[in-house]
């Protein structure tokens, strides 16, 4: 079970799957697949959460967008994007 939802997710990556996006759950892969799959992608959407560190393995200049409530102000992601140069 995935910890993490949104009120609108099913309507949100119906839209994005429309664009072209995948929905995956990082935790149903191995770590080597997880790392190949953010190394392939131009963008990466996900909820805000420890999945998320995965985009250390994205490509230079890969785009991020992290989903998270407005009560989460927290922006310990924000280093390893710059690290590896992700616009977010």
């Amino acid at each position: 079970d995935h910890i993490r939802h949104l009120v609108n997710e099913a309507e949100l990556v119906d839209r994005l799957s429309k664009l072209g996006f995948i929905e995956i759950f990082p935790d149903e892969f191995s770590y080597a697949e997880e790392m190949q799959i953010f190394n392939q992608a131009e963008m990466i959407i996900g909820v805000f959460g420890s999945g998320m560190a995965n985009m250390i393995f994205c490509q230079k200049r890969a785009k991020v967008l992290i989903l998270q409530p407005d009560s989460c102000n927290w922006r310990g992601l924000s280093f390893p994007m710059k690290f590896v140069e992700l616009t977010y």
